[in-house]
């Protein structure tokens, strides 16, 4: 139980920071968002077109995403 009411803590506290944070942070935030996910996407493609199968492909973004 104890667990739950530190999630929820946690939670709370996530929730007031994106609260509190201004609207000019939040749109660096999801423009940097979106260059990863387009930058992504590109690798996905030419991972595509080089012939890797879908696991390759996940492994690959993976590390991506982890770098």
């Amino acid at each position: 139980m104890e667990h739950t009411n530190g999630s929820a803590e946690t939670n709370s506290k996530v929730e007031n920071k994106l609260e509190n944070m201004g609207s000019e942070k939040k749109d660096e935030i999801l423009s940097s968002f979106e260059g990863f996910k387009d930058y992504l996407g590109g690798k996905v493609s030419l991972g595509k077109k080089m012939g890797l199968n879908e696991e390759q492909l996940a492994n690959a973004a993976q590390k991506v995403g982890d770098y």
